[in-house]
Formats: C-alpha cells, sequence, structure tokens
C-alpha cells in the first residue's frame, strides 16, 4: 500500500514538475488551494497534492482520508474518500463520486456543485451532498437550490434532507433535535412546531394561550406558598424563597451582554448581538409546558426528551450580589418525576399531597456564577415547570432569573450501525450502549478508537458488565463534557453512581481518541492516547468479570479497533481494525 502510495505521488509530482517547452501557455489561474488533508491516500491526479498546494482546472482523486479545499471565491469543501471531484472555475466543482460538504459565505453565494444528475447551487449556507450509489443533499444551514438534470430547481432549506434524481427531488423530513422554548411565546397554540421555531421575537412574553405553555404564574397574583405548579401537582415553595414580588412576566430573553461574552444569535440589539435564546423570569414566579402539546405538534410521538439549558443565573447588569434559585420540575399529571435546583437533581418528599424538596438544596446561582442544566425527561412526563425564586436573604432589586439556551432535546435516530469500517451510534440518545464478549473475562485490558460527531457528552467505556443492573464504566467527557471519571453500578443501586478520582479531561468532536481501560484486580486505569488519566482503586464491591462495550450518553460517535487483550497478552477479541491506524 505504502509503495503505490509513494509511485502515485511521485508521478503526480512528476506531472507537476515537467520541463515546459517554450510554446507552453502560462501557469494557469489556482480554482482551489488545498488547505489541510487527514490520512489521505491519493489517485491519479492533475496537480501536486500537498498542504498550502494551488491547484488549477483539473481532477483530484481522492482514494481515502479527507481533504480539505478553500476556493478562491471564498467557498470550502471538504472531500471524504472515496472521491472524485472535478474543479472547473473558483464557482463551480463536478463531484464525480463520493461525498463532499461546503460551508459557502456570503461573498461566494451562488457557488455550484454539479453532478451527472443535479446542480446545487448555494444561496449562503453549509451543505452536504453524496453521488454514488445514494444521492441525496443536506442543507446544514441557510439554503440551496438543487435542479435535477431534467426537472426544475426545488429550494431546499435548513434541516432539510433530500434524495435527489435526474427528474426529481424527494425531501425527507429530519427529526426535529432541539426545540427552543422560549421562540413559542410568540405564536398560539395549535401553530405547528417547526413553524413556531422559525420564529423569534426576544422580548415575547409566554401567556396560557401561547403554543405548549399550560400556566403562567406570579407571585403578586397568588397568596401563600403551596401552589399548583402542574395540573394535579401542588408543591410548598418555601424552600426556595417566595414572595409576592411584582414582576412583568416570562419573556422570550437571553444571557445579558455585559455578564458573559455574547454570542451569535438570530436578532441583534443595540448593545450587541444576544446569546441563545431563552427564557427569562423575575422572581417570584414560574412558567409550565405542556410537553404532550409539543410532542403532538411536532409528532413527536415516544422520542425520548431532555431540558437543556446551558447558562442559568441572575440576568442583571449592575454590580450587586442578587441571587436566586432557580428550579426544573418535572410532572406527569399526578406526581412529580424529577427536580433539579441550580442545575443539580435533588430529592422530592411528597406528604398529603404537597411535594417539597429535600432540606438542603445545591448552592443559589447569582450573577457571576451561572449553572447548567441537563434533565432527562421520563417517558411519562407531561409537564415541565421552570421557576426562578429568591432566598431569604437575596437582594432582589430588578433582577431575574434567566434559563438561557432553554429547550427540549430530542433523543434523535436512535440505533447503531456498522458503516465504512466504524460502528456509529447514528443519533444522540440517552443512554445508548451496546455490548460484546464473554462473561467470564475477569483481568483484561480493553481498547479502541472513538470520534464524536455529535451532540453533549464523550464516550463510554463499559467494563465487567454482568447485565443492567450490575456494570462499571469510564464516563470520558460526560456531565456535559465536563469531566471524566468511573461510575459504578451495584444490583441494589436504582443507578450508577460516580465514584473516585475525577479528571477534568473532555472530548473535542470531530477528533479521534485512542481510549484504553485497564482491569487489574479491583482496579480500574485509564489511558487516552497512551497517557494515563486517571486510576481507580474499588472498595472490593465491584464486579469482577463481566463483557465489554462501548456507549454515548446524548452523543453521536464512531468506534473503531476493538480489541480486548488478556494482561499476559493473549487477544480475546478484535473487530474493524483499521491497517491505516497507529
Amino acid at each position: 500500500m505504502l509503495v503505490s502510495l509513494a509511485a502515485t505521488t511521485l508521478l503526480c509530482v512528476a506531472l507537476w514538475n515537467r520541463p515546459r517547452a517554450a510554446s507552453d501557455s502560462p501557469t494557469p489561474a489556482a480554482v482551489a488551494k488545498l488547505s489541510a488533508m487527514r490520512d489521505a491516500a491519493f489517485g491519479l491526479c492533475d496537480f501536486a497534492m500537498s498542504p498550502g498546494a494551488s491547484l488549477p482546472e483539473g481532477t483530484l482523486r481522492v482514494k481515502s482520508g479527507e481533504v480539505d479545499l478553500q476556493f478562491a471565491c471564498g467557498a470550502e469543501m471538504t472531500l471524504q474518500g472515496p472521491a472524485v471531484v472535478h474543479l472547473k472555475t473558483p464557482m463551480l466543482a463536478v463531484l464525480e463520486s463520493g461525498r463532499v460538504s461546503c460551508n459557502v459565505p456570503e461573498q461566494a453565494i451562488g457557488f455550484q456543485v454539479e453532478s451527472a444528475e443535479y446542480t446545487v447551487t448555494d444561496l449562503g449556507t453549509r451543505f452536504e451532498l453524496e453521488v454514488g450509489e445514494r444521492q441525496w443533499v443536506r442543507v446544514l444551514e441557510g439554503e440551496v437550490d438543487v435542479e435535477p438534470k431534467e426537472s426544475t430547481a426545488v429550494r431546499l432549506t435548513q434541516g432539510e434532507t433530500a434524495s435527489v434524481t435526474r427528474k426529481r427531488v424527494t425531501r425527507h423530513r429530519v427529526p426535529l433535535q432541539e426545540i427552543p422554548l422560549g421562540n413559542l411565546f410568540d405564536d398560539p397554540k395549535g401553530t405547528p412546531l417547526r413553524t413556531a421555531i422559525k420564529t423569534d421575537r426576544r422580548g415575547a412574553m409566554a401567556t396560557a394561550g401561547s403554543m405548549g405553555v399550560q400556566r403562567v404564574v406570579r407571585g403578586e397574583e397568588v397568596q401563600g406558598t403551596v401552589h399548583e405548579i402542574a395540573p394535579g401537582v401542588k408543591m410548598n415553595l418555601d424552600s426556595l424563597g417566595w414572595c409576592e414580588m411584582s414582576s412583568r412576566g416570562v419573556i422570550n430573553d437571553s444571557w445579558c451582554p455585559y455578564t458573559l461574552r455574547p454570542i451569535q444569535t438570530q436578532e441583534s440589539s443595540k448593545q450587541g448581538d444576544f446569546g441563545e435564546q431563552g427564557i427569562g423570569l423575575q422572581a417570584c414566579q414560574f412558567v409550565t409546558f405542556d410537553v404532550d402539546e409539543i410532542r403532538s405538534a411536532g409528532r413527536l410521538f415516544e422520542r425520548e426528551l431532555a431540558f437543556v439549558a446551558d447558562r442559568v443565573g441572575v440576568n442583571w447588569d449592575q454590580p450587586d450580589d442578587s441571587q436566586v434559585n432557580l428550579a426544573v420540575i418535572a410532572s406527569n399529571g399526578k406526581q412529580i418525576t424529577g427536580a433539579w435546583v441550580n442545575g443539580n437533581q435533588v430529592d422530592v418528599i411528597a406528604e398529603d399531597g404537597v411535594a417539597t424538596l429535600g432540606e438542603e438544596l445545591p448552592r443559589h446561582a447569582w450573577r457571576f456564577s451561572p449553572v447548567q442544566f441537563f434533565c432527562p425527561l421520563e417517558g411519562s412526563t407531561r409537564y415541565i415547570t421552570l421557576i426562578s425564586s429568591a432566598p431569604s436573604d437575596a437582594r432582589l432589586q430588578s433582577a431575574h432569573g434567566v434559563f438561557s439556551g432553554a429547550r427540549l432535546k430530542t433523543g434523535g435516530v436512535d440505533g447503531w450501525a456498522a458503516r465504512d469500517g466504524e460502528f456509529v451510534q447514528l443519533g444522540d440518545a440517552l443512554d445508548q450502549r451496546f455490548l460484546f464478549g464473554d462473561q467470564r473475562w475477569s483481568d483484561y485490558e480493553f481498547s479502541f478508537e472513538a470520534m464524536k460527531r455529535f451532540g453533549k457528552e464523550g464516550f463510554l467505556a463499559i467494563v465487567r458488565c454482568a447485565d443492567a443492573k450490575e456494570f462499571t464504566w469510564v464516563n470520558i467527557g460526560g456531565w456535559q463534557n465536563r469531566r471524566t471519571q468511573v461510575e459504578r453500578k451495584l444490583r441494589p443501586q436504582g443507578r450508577q453512581r460516580p465514584i473516585g478520582p475525577v479528571s477534568d479531561f473532555v472530548i473535542e468532536a470531530e477528533r479521534w481518541y485512542r481510549i484504553r481501560v485497564r482491569c487489574e484486580g479491583y482496579t480500574v486505569s485509564l489511558f487516552v492516547d497512551d497517557e494515563l488519566l486517571l486510576q481507580y482503586e474499588d472498595d472490593g464491591r465491584m464486579q469482577r468479570q463481566g463483557k465489554v462495550g462501548i456507549g454515548t450518553w446524548a452523543t453521536s460517535a464512531s468506534f473503531r479497533n476493538f480489541r480486548v487483550e488478556s494482561l499476559d497478552g493473549e487477544v480475546l477479541f478484535e473487530a474493524l481494525a483499521d491497517s491505516n491506524s497507529n
């Protein structure tokens, strides 16, 4: 293979550097530049292939790996081998076969990718397409026009995927991945969910007539601390701090740019671009969403859901010590199914039909210390309630809480699939596992390579798994990709528990990692890229034998190069080995 690659490279270089006759034409203008390549191998090409090389009109053949091109117009293209592309002009490439993704800035609007079946014309966007046994186009951002050779153009917008032939463009509805809840406030009940999400009026106020909203309650409107926060569920809010403070209601809001670096959003203000669209609640008030109504509007039946908010705290631009308690309560019309306060899950105590929170609550959120929420919802959950309340010693002033980036995250496309020598978790559903091996395996090293495709976390390396009720795994880049730690599940426990030392190691997307877990006695060691990351000594209750496996949590990932080896060097299992990897 190396001989073939070397010969091909020498041939390309020879063609590129051949002596010119006096009558040779001047050096042709560059169509594109080869900006980067990753594990790339090339077939016969019309020019030299090296990072930074200028590429004139001609043909590029990628046998394997990935190649990044930057066209003279500013458009960027990534080819995934095997692929053949003909570079025509700075505004036109012809894809003969393979898969490409394109990122086209505003100055390159009109950039085209042509195939034998159709032409894609960019309108300022990110898109990808494949030519081969399958012919499809997917729009990641913005819009494109897809024109079959024997039909008229069809416009595809963000989130749409279509199969294409010479005569027809067939749209495939991509399941909704995220539902920004604040975007629903300016839409009446009965609005289709996709339509509601597209509208985004910052400052829109939530009412009981808003899409997906079940009720909005302000402290000044009710008396006492016991309230029905959702149908069939009463709660004593005294532990959070509750008062009859006057407030302006629940609005579509975002993190204040004074308190955090602003990030791009769909709307701008005179003070700059605001952060993620979210939900603002002045203390003391709450808003309850009807999850079933949202499911029905988006046809999300039987899909797993989680509530997510990226930055949660006090939204106030003055240098004071304003504080709030912020809570998320899930319920099913009869009882509470989950409760989180200031980013942490808490216990709920029910007595005489009234729920109260545990006595010790996580520390309150305040201006300089935002928290994050990631709340998986049980299948029976019918309502979620967001509460902004105040500790008894808080300085309220005009501060209010904000759930910035508040959204429902759907489970994506469930399931594992073998693709091109890799084992892939296609979607980003919660708690996806795949087990293999021998139940009698005891001391061994389990290794594999993993790459995060998209999602909120990293990978699970499962070892010594007896069954779903007794196992150990290393959660690499877990807890919203904030840390890495061993988790152990013992048979009497309701769920796995974090245990042992913590590493701040996190996972980057689109990068391959070499993962190795060594099990020896009651010691579990994690190596990443051959470096020891953490070592855990169990207290003797860990399962000593069991299968191995891989897993993901709210993340889509690819895996390859599986290997299980006994500590004396015997190979117990090997699969999806890649001869090109180190």
